[in-house]
């Protein structure tokens, strides 16, 4: 052991023995705690306000109570257990956590920040993830949500949150969800790595605002609302809704769920929102998770979607231009062959194609029949950028 570490762990021995002799000089009393969780502390206001803003706020107030020449200092929200710890971190700067439960752990982080102690809260945070087996399954939510009161506890935060991910239906279907705050729904539908199909996302969004609304609204008898109504659930979820990936919604699912509400929407957002099933828009958000993948984002080679596109050799991928740089079929969200495309992404011949998938001549096919070049084209509901081979196109124009 290095000299520098000596005299660290004897000068933290030295503060610890007056500590535990405090009550022979001290100028503090402190009172923590209420009725039978109660005890007295004897401290020295020098060490305590040296060592923390708080006391050294508290300290130097015109409103200090004293008894002769000892100040008289009462906590009677803190644990006796938790301002014993708190003392030994300000006066030796070694604490040991071992023999807390992950409750008293969260109940001592309440108490760091109150003292603001950054460095006990963070070594505190510590210790309770190193614990994570014994409390992820039974105590995760009550855990995720006391940990965002503390902007310190990222870490926990973290943590958390991917765990809810994983499992969101632990939050999600849980008695507690409609009494989540916005902030917290916010921070979970801003993650790509929410492991929930879309469609119920949005589900679970209206659930949520409908409850918080003020007049008893029913998602059972949307058809009856007034046009106040969907005001008002508007007012409650636009922020969790600009928040939706309704690129990965099905046309179906759409038509079904959120159809319903239409009357609710911004005019322009709704019609950006059906115009992306027709046409792909360059605002649309990046699916959340690849196995939910529904519309324009295609994980394998080929396939077809809804979503943005950009200029490649050949392939169709739907409501857009294809991104891939092979061959494409044609399916919803399915890879098909090579080349070829039939009425819903099944193969056909290497060559040219007809209006839904036969095959005919080598020699192009354009949206409505138009002649076009000699090279074989595709065709889909966008328009093709290809250069060569056999290449998607759209309702209207290829080109070369």
């Amino acid at each position: 052991m290095s000299s520098d570490i000596l005299l660290l762990a004897r000068l933290s021995e030295n503060f610890s023995n007056l500590l535990l002799n405090s009550e022979n000089n001290y100028d503090m009393i402190i009172n923590v705690g209420s009725e039978s969780n109660f005890k007295t502390f004897y401290a020295h206001s020098l060490i305590l306000s040296s060592q923390s803003k708080y006391f050294q706020t508290a300290l130097s107030s015109d409103w200090i109570k004293k008894d002769g020449d000892k100040i008289i200092f009462d906590k009677p929200n803190i644990s006796p257990t938790n301002f014993d710890i708190i003392l030994k971190h300000l006066y030796c700067g070694a604490v040991s956590l071992n023999e807390l439960t992950p409750s008293e752990l969260l109940d001592l982080l309440s108490s760091t920040d109150e003292f603001m102690l950054p460095e006990l809260m963070n070594f505190t945070e510590f210790h309770l993830l190193s614990l994570a087996d014994s409390w992820v399954k039974s105590d995760l939510i009550k855990i995720y949500l006391f940990s965002q009161k503390f902007l310190e506890c990222k870490n926990l935060q973290e943590f958390c949150a991917q765990k809810i991910c994983e499992s969101p239906e632990l939050i999600f279907k849980s008695n507690d969800f409609i009494d989540l705050s916005e902030e917290i729904l916010i921070n979970l539908l801003k993650r790509d790595d929410l492991n929930m199909d879309e469609v119920k996302i949005w589900e679970y969004v209206i659930h949520w605002g409908v409850h918080k609304c003020s007049n008893n609204l029913s998602e059972k008898n949307v058809n009856e609302w007034e046009k106040e109504n969907f005001h008002e659930l508007w007012e409650i979820v636009k922020n969790l809704a600009e928040l939706i990936r309704f690129n990965d919604i099905s046309k179906e699912n759409f038509s079904n769920v959120v159809k319903p509400y239409s009357l609710m929407f911004p005019r322009e957002m709704y019609e950006n929102l059906l115009w992306n099933y027709i046409m792909p828009q360059e605002f649309n958000k990046p699916s959340r998770n690849k196995k939910f993948l529904a519309f324009g984002q295609t994980p394998k080679p080929t396939g077809f979607g809804f979503g943005s596109s950009k200029p490649a050799q050949s392939g169709f991928g739907g409501f857009g231009l294809t991104t891939q740089p092979a061959t494409g079929g044609f399916g919803f969200g399915q890879a098909t062959q090579p080349t070829g495309f039939s009425s819903f992404g099944q193969a056909t011949q290497p060559t040219g194609y007809s209006s839904f998938g036969q095959a005919t001549q080598p020699t192009g096919f354009s949206g409505f029949g138009l002649p076009t070049t000699t090279s074989a084209s595709g065709f889909g509901f966008g328009q093709s950028t290809t250069t060569s081979a056999s290449g998607g196109f759209g309702f209207g124009q290829t080109r070369r």
